[in-house]
């Protein structure tokens, strides 16, 4: 079960080697891990290839909206 809780989470888009783009969130965490991780996968990938983003479960929501 996820922690709704702290209700933040990542979420990647990244190029596979393909060159085929994909999308991945993660489950809910803390703002400190999510932040971690984020910040790690940044690092060691560039921009060109993905970017990792820190969201929080109410910018989720607005995105299911816009897309109706």
């Amino acid at each position: 079960m996820q922690n709704l809780k702290d209700g933040w989470y990542c979420k990647k888009e990244y190029r596979d080697k393909n060159g085929d783009w994909h999308t991945s969130i993660s489950d809910y965490m803390s703002k400190e891990e999510a932040e971690t991780y984020c910040n790690k996968w940044n690092a060691n990938h560039s921009t060109l290839d993905g970017d990792c983003s820190l969201c929080y479960d109410s910018d989720f929501d607005i995105e299911e909206v816009e897309e109706k």
